[in-house]
């Protein structure tokens, strides 16, 4: 049975009731392809995510055609498509999509999965940071803190690191621990500068973390604890932070923080010394021809 009709004057007029209905329809349509397309994505189909996405209409447009464009860039479940992925992030951030904005502004910083554009980079985050997103700021911070895209303006930079580690951005509150420790482009704070580094290192940045194994290794601001460093040292190492990895052979080597265990510095040695650590290979072969001297060992050397 078709929408009730009613008669005015001649003309035949549809009910309001059956108006919203027909747009409610509608809308739930516009939705669709990214809804099916998401559901496809999550059940592995990811040819079918694509098809979905690309027809993408109504609100959920911009989502869809950004959801597209990291599926593409990545590779994630289709051969990764750099160029194509490029375009429909670019017309999702185009739209106003600050979640399209912020990943463009790392991915072409770094060059992760797209060829490095500092310059392109710097411009999305800036469209991101107009919203007052503190990741946004964190990002226009670097580009002024390392002079790439833009000139080099460590004032420029302290501003915008302030503003994003006062709203809990780990990284940043690390290196505005750094800038006031340093004194750049503001008067020294030993004190400050601590408290900045101990919040990143209770949030879980690695670099603080390490930089606290350090501080209580040789009494910089805090107490000397060999123990406390060595915590510190395990826990970041286990993260996969070579310098970290590095410090806590050494520990382990020279009984720092209890006893001598050669085996467990090699360990972390090896690790340490597949990044390219120039030192951790030298301690290792060093290792492996004194403490841990034996026939084959010998090969393992260099």
């Amino acid at each position: 049975m078709g929408p009730e009709l009613t008669v005015t004057k001649g003309r035949r007029m549809v009910n309001p009731a059956s108006i919203c209905a027909v747009a409610m329809m509608l809308a739930d349509a516009a939705g669709a392809d990214f809804s099916r397309g998401l559901k496809a994505y999550g059940a592995g189909d990811f040819a079918g995510a694509r098809s979905q996405w690309e027809a993408a209409k109504g609100e959920n447009r911009a989502v869809a055609h950004y959801r597209l464009g990291l599926m593409l860039v990545h590779g994630t479940g289709v051969k990764a498509e750099p160029d194509t992925g490029l375009a429909w992030l670019r017309q999702s951030a185009n739209g106003g999509l600050r979640l399209a904005q912020l990943d463009l502004a790392p991915m072409l910083f770094t060059g992760q999965d797209l060829p490095r554009d500092y310059e392109e980079a710097l411009r999305w985050a800036r469209a991101a940071a107009n919203s007052d997103s503190a990741l946004a700021r964190y990002y226009l911070g670097r580009h002024h803190d390392r002079g790439l895209g833009v000139a080099l303006d460590y004032h420029a930079a302290l501003k915008h690191f302030r503003f994003a580690a006062a709203r809990g951005i780990p990284q940043v509150q690390r290196r505005l621990g750094q800038y006031i420790s340093a004194g750049i482009a503001t008067e020294p704070d030993p004190d400050g500068a601590l408290e900045w580094i101990q919040r990143a290192a209770m949030a879980g940045d690695g670099g603080a973390q390490y930089d606290l194994g350090r501080r209580y290794q040789f009494g910089r601001g805090l107490d000397k604890d060999l123990n406390a460093a060595w915590k510190y040292y395990d826990q970041v190492a286990r993260g996969g932070h070579a310098k970290a990895q590095h410090d806590l052979a050494m520990f382990h080597i020279q009984g720092l923080a209890g006893e001598v265990d050669f085996r467990a510095g090699r360990f972390w040695l090896q690790r340490a010394a597949a990044t390219g650590i120039a030192q951790s290979q030298f301690q290792l072969g060093k290792l492996e021809l004194t403490n841990l001297a034996h026939p084959l060992l010998l090969y393992e050397a260099f």
